[in-house]
């Protein structure tokens, strides 16, 4: 049987970061299993998630492509919201902000040092 575009990339995403048997569930959830057809990730939770990104080192693009492939409800502002968290991770703000590193089995601040936060938190 062949694969779907989604379980293509899904696959992808998994080679980049690592198996998602080892994500968190919530971040599985949010981005991949939970969020209803044609719905996209909440204003609230595209910060945890491209934070997620951030520390796993996935290449913003391919967040991008992902959005662009599942939510079609995602406006280009969507989009755009996720590439100013990038940036501000880039430039080093938002240094509160932290992680489940999945390489790691840690949870880290963005800009890689040990966070001693519990797993479940994101």
């Amino acid at each position: 049987m062949a694969l779907t575009k989604q379980q293509v990339l899904f696959n992808e995403i998994q080679d980049l970061i690592g198996p998602g048997s080892l994500w968190l569930p919530h971040i599985l959830n949010w981005f991949f299993y939970g969020i209803p057809v044609g719905e996209g990730v909440t204003i609230k939770k595209r910060p945890l998630l491209a934070a997620f990104c951030w520390v796993n080192g996935l290449n913003p693009e391919v967040l991008y492509d992902w959005c662009k492939m599942n939510y079609p409800r995602h406006t280009e502002d969507d989009i755009l919201h996720y590439k100013w968290l990038f940036a501000a991770f880039d430039r080093g703000d938002l240094k509160n902000m932290f992680a489940w590193n999945v390489s790691q089995g840690r949870s880290e601040y963005l800009n890689g040092t040990y966070c001693k936060r519990e797993k479940n938190s994101s």
